[in-house]
């Protein structure tokens, strides 16, 4: 269950946001910290970036973020139906379905799933969220009311990556791997607040780079 109030980023120049996420898969391949030879040549791809700084590495790895800049949707849960819903008003927007009749640029990653639980654990907030380009200065105004843009500002995030098919199985799993290891550290952390990004589209079979993101408090 996974939103995105406050959150900085990164994006790779590879297939339209549009697919993340578009269908639960139940295979999940081995969900452990990649080598930092991979993080590095991770983030070498990254284009049109926001750049992040690694302030340090253990289990996880604290970033900081600069300003970015997003186009956001509400979502009523982050069930497969719901994300497909809110994504596919966002792919909408980017082609053409806005009050100027424009494209905005989909070649941006990661896109977010974004979740912020009440006390007892339930959901009380849920957004799917794009990147927006630095070259996209000025957007155009959606036909959909429920769409809009975002800024987020300067901040710190605790992230853990892990490969394969982002799934429930495996985000709820890395969910508990990073909040467990930022207790252990002694990390201050928003433990209501947790983000699912991803970086490839569906067709992508090897080499799927995931994350879950925690804003440090």
């Amino acid at each position: 269950m996974v939103s995105v109030i406050g959150v900085c980023t990164v994006t790779v120049g590879t297939m339209s946001s549009m697919h993340l996420l578009m269908k639960p898969v139940t295979d999940v391949v081995n969900s452990s910290m990649p080598s930092e030879e991979s993080r590095n040549i991770f983030q070498s791809v990254l284009l049109h970036s926001t750049p992040w700084q690694v302030l340090s590495q253990e289990d996880f790895e604290e970033r900081a973020y600069q300003v970015s800049r997003w186009i956001t949707v509400d979502s009523q849960g982050v069930s497969d139906h719901d994300v497909k819903a809110g994504f596919t008003k966002l792919w909408d927007y980017t082609q053409w379905d806005n009050k100027a009749g424009e494209h905005v640029n989909t070649h941006t990653w990661p896109a977010l799933i974004s979740t912020t639980e009440v006390e007892d654990g339930g959901e009380k907030h849920a957004s799917l969220s794009f990147y927006v380009a630095p070259e996209d200065t000025v957007l155009p105004t959606p036909n959909d009311a429920s769409i809009r843009n975002e800024t987020m500002p300067a901040c710190t995030i605790y992230v853990r990556t892990f490969s394969g098919f982002l799934s429930e199985y495996n985000f709820q799993e890395n969910l508990k791997k990073l909040r467990d290891a930022l207790t252990q550290a002694g990390k201050a952390f928003d433990s209501h607040r947790f983000i699912a990004a991803g970086y490839e589209g569906p067709w992508t079979l090897i080499g799927r780079h995931n994350e879950v993101w925690i804003h440090a408090t």
